[in-house]
């Protein structure tokens, strides 16, 4: 994600997000009950579980998982899943260079060919002309490639796949009032957000590869 957007509009957002539930979710009954609803615990539990696992589930996938446990199925005897590992046999089937651009979102931008024309678009040269105002001229190239995956990727998965749940559970008949929606999309929110902290705190290591947390204090220093 684009910093601003991971450090500032975010969570801008989502604490607007939740300030707004009481609004949404302005039902008479069963106010200030705890699950309250014949479905919240449904609800709660599956939000729960599909919150923390497919938020593990694309961070597997962002740090190429999926490419490891190809390469170790196909290379029998092989340590691939640490990173950082190598091999010199000749004969190790790697993974194809013709699907490197889905070994996570990023490589949708440093795998494929952009046309150049895509990369640089003139902004400031060409549409925010300031300086037809008598003020200094933007130096401001947009990189439709950055924008898509550090942009609209992750605002589209943030809002889609919410909405896709609360779509699944509403089909199925699992969440069928407001107050069934909320506590389906908080408990998911909560599961994320105890995800992210655990995974971040403890399987991030330098560069913020994705390994066991290994800096201890040294007792002798």
């Amino acid at each position: 994600m684009h910093p601003a957007l991971a450090g500032v509009i975010v969570p801008t957002v989502a604490l607007v997000a939740l300030g707004a539930i009481p609004y949404f979710d302005n039902a008479a009954e069963g106010q200030g009950e705890w699950l309250s609803t014949p479905r919240a615990w449904p609800n709660l539990i599956i939000g729960a579980v599909v919150g923390a696992v497919g938020t593990t589930l694309l961070i597997f996938y962002d740090a190429s998982f999926h490419v490891r446990i190809y390469e170790w199925i196909a290379n029998p005897g092989e340590n691939r899943f640490l990173p950082g590992t190598t091999t010199d046999n000749p004969d190790f089937n790697g993974w194809p260079e013709k699907l490197n651009f889905l070994k996570s979102l990023r490589s949708l931008q440093t795998e494929v060919n952009w046309p150049e024309e895509l990369t640089k678009i003139p902004l400031g040269s060409k549409v925010l002309r300031t300086d037809l105002l008598g003020l200094p001229a933007i130096d401001l190239d947009v990189n439709l490639s950055a924008v898509v995956v550090e942009q609209m990727i992750p605002v589209g998965m943030m809002v889609g796949l919410p909405l896709l749940l609360s779509g699944v559970a509403w089909k199925t008949g699992l969440a069928q009032s407001k107050r069934d929606h909320m506590i389906l999309q908080f408990s998911g929110f909560i599961a994320v957000y105890v995800t992210l902290t655990i995974i971040g705190t403890y399987f991030r290591g330098e560069g913020l590869e994705l390994v066991p947390y290994t800096i201890f204090a040294d007792p002798n220093h």
